[in-house]
């Protein structure tokens, strides 16, 4: 395979010079606190929020059995933007007074 021969081919005393480089560099990194929140963890929260309160603001019918829900963000309750999603995608959407429906999202 092409991976075996790139690897052969690396010789490890090769790497032996990056050792003083590096130390020279913790050296001179300031001892601050870590910052309290990670961008990657904001990104993670928007992809994969908690919960979020939605707002129905149009409902349109296609037939006895199908709706068409347009969901909004609550902002009164704290959400201000929904999370990111697919087409396609399944959801559970839990509603105080009923319980619980999974649906579909659509674009």
């Amino acid at each position: 395979m092409a991976s075996d021969v790139v690897l052969k081919s690396l010789d490890p005393r090769d790497f032996m010079g990056i050792l003083p480089e590096r130390r020279a560099r913790i050296a001179q990194t300031p001892a601050s606190p870590l910052p309290a929140d990670f961008p990657v963890n904001r990104l993670m929260r928007a992809f994969h929020p908690e919960v979020q309160y939605l707002k129905i603001t149009a409902v349109e019918s296609h037939g006895p059995d199908a709706k068409s829900y347009t969901l909004a963000p609550d902002e009164e309750r704290g959400t201000r933007e929904l999370a990111y999603f697919n087409a396609g995608q399944r959801n559970i959407i839990r509603k105080k007074e009923s319980g619980r429906f999974i649906y579909t999202i659509s674009a």
